[in-house]
């Protein structure tokens, strides 16, 4: 029998052979699938191909196959070497399967066992039965000899694309899958492990749906970071990426009818819940909508496209570092490797609060950081920029500190945290006045929330360059300066400097002075106003003891009102509260530095009107003060009064008997009560001469004085100071004196009553009928000797002007002698008994 079986295959060879050369077999009574082929024109051109491509004998060797025949209009357009090129015999042989079209039920089924690549069969309510989009034109003609059956097919059946030139077809069709094919085109190995097995492809749309677009550069790396990493960074990454590629690809080839309701798993072994749609010809994934493209096929397996994968997100956990990563923050991420300091942007950013100031990636290439710098970009808590911020008015600006995370300085701040001052403007947020916040909202992952800032955040200095030129500061720094107090020694505490600044010495401008003269003076304030603790103006209220640099205990009490733009301060060894501006703090290497809107006086400090007089050099001046008992103790003493002292005073300055040195100097004395004013220029500002004062400031700012009851002669402030007994107690520098004179003639001429007025028409008529007699006599007498009446009092004030006396300021100047510069009709009205020289007061200089 086995004998039998070789002759009877070895005579259908023969008869295949001979029929393989055009000589049908008449008179034979089987027929194989060549004959089939052979006995039929419309298969003309497909039996040359497979007899050029030496496929005969393949045909005729197999058992139990389907046979699909493209017909000679597949091939039309083609050249025969076109159709010879890249032509596969096996793309057209269903292997272990006598497949009958009878067996093609309605709608859509896949055939991937015994076929080079997988076969997609259709059929409609109308129309022939498709494989592979190929439509069957000619059904079941079978061999009687060969278990087989030919189909003739529409269509050529060429090798599908790959997977990932699938990918990259969908996409350049309908540009609906771009972020999938970027992220395959740069995946290695991607051909391998879709190999037999189902790709579920996420549209741009599913993408959208489900990550952020820093969620989706972290999968993507479209910087191109991650071939420049090694190390456990670099195996993270890999790793993610490969997890997130393996939960869309499921085990085994699924599709059409034959999914029906199946669970399945994924490469990462989770299970998969598929269920088809429409007779096969959709599918949805563990409850996703049906998908857009089902049953695409490609070399070894089969694809489908989703816009709706709900699950896409569960493939990986993102954290911060991750973030980052996708923020094209990976240079600041190495960083935080190389210092040990990775666990802080892991798995302990979901679960803990953090905030990250991460400079742009544009700022950080190729910049080191050391490990107190990283950490000063952590804040160990949620800073919602937007809610902390929320009341401030869009036109004005607010600044807040907040710690950060560097807190290791011990020999510096004394173990607590260096703190970030961030401003909000109009338009932004600024950190250190410096650094700027890119956008408002930051980006969110678990508890941790991210800030992009324009470049990376710089520690704050040390003392003298922290401090911002637009405070103003350099007079309180040269006080500092002479006794070296730029440079604080490192205490293990920190510092808080109350430092004058702005405006602070516009009215202390002579105390200034007498303070740089006075080395032992500017060392107590200085170290009065440095304190040995941290003080910020968000420091709620409270009680409590410091040392100050004079290593002396100073209680502390600190005011602070909620909606207030000031803190209240109160040292026991400063005369006044203190006034903090809120935000305004300076930080710097040693703690903080609070600008100060005026200059504050410790209680152990004594300066004297005297003491501020003498600092102006108007020494003549205060003579004069001096040569009266009741001033004396006055500018000694620093009573409530304030001085206001002429850089000049001449001998001209009194010559009227109506007016004495006593008045003189009344009117340039201001009561403490009205000081103030004064000093803010504003309101009337009373004398202890009785007559008051009115303040103008001119466009310049400075301020001109005079009486409201005078002439519109004036004279200007040019400096001030204030004893330490407070501000009730000052002294005014002016150009020159106040002349009582300038108030008479407004007297004469404004205070006449109406009866005085109508008595003067009449002297005047009388009198000039007297005058023109006397003309008359005049004109007819004898020459007249010389007039017995000298200059009127106005000649003479002029006169008098020309030879005034003026006090300089130079002290080492001399002082001339009044008696010498008066004529003779004043040297004989004044008492021989005097104790000073006269000054005429009523004839000053205008």
């Amino acid at each position: 029998m086995k004998g039998l079986s070789y002759a009877i295959a070895g005579l259908l060879s023969c008869v295949a052979t001979v029929q393989s050369f055009g000589e049908p077999c008449k008179d034979c009574d089987f027929t194989s699938v060549v004959d089939i082929l052979s006995s039929s024109a419309m298969f003309s051109t497909f039996l040359r191909v497979i007899q050029r491509n030496g496929d005969i004998p393949t045909l005729n060797e197999l058992q139990n196959f389907t046979l699909l025949a493209p017909v000679n209009t597949a091939f039309a357009g083609l050249s025969e070497s076109e159709s010879i090129a890249d032509f596969d015999i096996y793309n057209y042989i269903l292997e272990d399967r006598v497949l009958d079209t009878s067996e093609i039920v309605r709608g859509t089924s896949v055939i991937y066992e015994g076929v080079k690549f997988p076969l997609v069969l259709r059929r409609d309510e109308s129309g022939p039965a498709r494989i592979n989009n190929a439509a069957i034109v000619e059904s079941d003609l079978k061999p009687n000899f060969q278990n087989a059956t030919v189909h003739g097919i529409s269509e050529l059946l060429p090798n599908p694309p790959n997977s990932q030139s699938l990918i990259h077809d969908i996409n350049r069709e309908s540009r609906k899958a771009d972020i999938f094919d970027s992220f395959v085109q740069g995946f290695r190995g991607f051909e391998q492990i879709t190999d037999n097995n189902t790709l579920l492809i996420p549209s741009d749309v599913n993408f959208f749906k489900c990550f952020n677009h820093i969620e989706i550069n972290y999968i993507l790396d479209p910087f191109d970071e991650l071939s420049s990493l090694d190390g456990p960074m670099a195996d993270a990454w890999n790793h993610d990426r490969q997890v997130f590629l393996q939960n869309l690809i499921c085990h085994g080839i699924i599709g059409g009818q034959t999914a029906g309701r199946r669970i399945t798993t994924n490469l990462n072994n989770q299970l998969v819940h598929v269920t088809n749609h429409n007779l096969g010809s959709s599918l949805s994934v563990n409850g996703s909508t049906p998908s857009n493209k089902a049953n695409m096929i490609f070399n070894r397996g089969i694809a489908h496209s989703f816009s709706d994968m709900p699950f896409l997100p569960d493939a990986f956990q993102f954290t911060a570092e991750k973030y980052l990563h996708g923020m094209n923050s990976t240079d600041f991420v190495k960083e935080l490797y190389f210092r040990k300091l990775q666990h802080i942007i892991q798995e302990k950013s979901l679960y803990e609060n953090l905030t990250i100031f991460v400079p742009e990636f544009s700022s950080n290439e190729h910049q080191g950081f050391s490990k107190p710098n990283l950490l000063y970009h952590f804040v160990e808590d949620q800073l919602w920029l937007e809610e902390e911020f929320k009341d401030v008015n869009r036109i004005h600006s607010s600044t807040r500190t907040f710690p950060s995370a560097f807190c290791s300085s011990n020999k510096r701040l004394g173990g607590n945290c260096q703190r970030l001052r961030i401003t909000k403007t109009e338009s932004s947020y600024i950190i250190n006045d410096k650094f700027k916040v890119l956008h408002a909202k930051p980006h969110v992952i678990g508890r941790t929330l991210i800030y992009t800032i324009s470049e990376a955040l710089q520690l704050p200095g040390e003392f003298l360059s922290s401090l911002n030129p637009f405070h103003h500061c350099s007079e309180s720094l040269s006080l500092f300066q002479q006794v070296n107090l730029l440079n604080l020694p490192l205490n293990n505490k920190g510092y808080t400097i109350l430092l004058p600044c702005f405006d602070s010495w516009h009215d202390y401008d002579l105390n200034f002075e007498y303070l740089r003269s006075n080395v032992t003076a500017i060392e107590h304030l200085s170290k009065s106003m440095i304190l040995q603790t941290l003080i910020y103006s968000d420091t709620k209220t409270q009680t409590l003891e410091v040392m100050n640099m004079l290593d002396e205990k100073v209680s502390l009490s600190i005011h602070s009102a909620d909606r207030s733009n000031q803190v209240d301060v109160e040292l026991s060894d400063v005369a006044g509260t203190v006034k903090i501006e809120r935000g305004l703090d300076t930080l710097f290497n040693q703690g903080v530095i609070h600008p100060l809107r005026s200059f504050y006086v410790p209680k152990e400090i004594n300066i004297s009107l005297k003491d501020l007089i003498e600092t102006s050099g108007a020494n003549y001046f205060l003579e004069l003060l001096e040569n009266l008992e009741d001033f004396t103790s006055m500018i000694n003493e620093s009573k409530p009064f304030s001085v206001l002292v002429p850089m000049s005073v001449g001998t001209g300055s009194i010559t009227d008997r109506s007016t004495n040195l006593e008045d003189f100097l009344r009117l340039h004395l201001v009561n403490g009560s009205s000081t103030y004013s004064l000093l803010k220029c504003d309101g009337q500002i009373s004398t202890l001469f009785g007559e008051p004062l009115i303040c103008r400031q001119s466009s310049t700012g400075d301020y001109w004085l005079k009486l409201q009851n005078g002439d519109d002669h004036e004279v200007h402030i040019l400096r001030r100071g204030c004893s330490s007994s407070g501000n009730k107690s000052c002294v005014f520098l002016i150009d020159r004196p106040i002349s009582i004179r300038w108030l008479n003639r407004d007297k004469k001429r404004l205070r006449l009553p109406g009866i005085a007025i109508g008595a003067g028409v009449l002297v005047g008529s009388v009198s000039m009928l007297a005058v023109f007699l006397c003309i008359l006599l005049v004109l007819f007498g004898k020459s007249a000797k010389r007039p017995v009446l000298r200059a009127s009092l106005d000649e003479e004030h002029d006169n008098q002007e020309a030879r005034s006396l003026l006090a300089n300021n130079d002290s080492s100047r001399a002082i001339p002698n009044p008696r010498q510069e008066q004529n003779r009709r004043f040297e004989t009205t004044y008492s021989s008994n005097a104790s000073v020289p006269a000054i005429d007061v009523a004839n000053s200089p205008r």
